[in-house]
């Protein structure tokens, strides 16, 4: 399976409640070098929706955003994705509640 792919269907198990947290991080984890190693300069798309998964979950670590805030985000970037026709939400912007 395609690793955008998959990423997306682990975001949207997530966020339909099919996923725990706790899951959807382990999963981003074991997935940090195979992302590295499939993003070059002619695909970056994946690395900046795994990247912005990976922030927005610091930011819940730090308290600087709630799991509701968390979901909303990725709800963004899941649906930018989808719009465009896209496997993953490149172009989507993060709002940061850091401030």
């Amino acid at each position: 399976m395609d690793l955008a792919r998959e990423l997306r269907e682990h975001l949207g198990a997530y966020l339909d409640g099919r996923l725990s947290l706790a899951t959807l991080r382990e999963w981003l984890d074991l997935h940090v070098q195979a992302v590295e190693d499939a993003c070059g300069p002619a695909d970056r798309e994946l690395g900046t929706v795994f990247g912005e998964a990976h922030a927005l979950l610091a930011e819940l670590d730090y308290g600087h955003r709630t799991e509701t805030e968390l979901r909303a985000d990725l709800r963004a970037i899941v649906a930018v994705g989808s719009a465009n026709g896209s496997t993953t939400g490149h172009g989507a912007e993060r709002v940061s509640r850091l401030g």
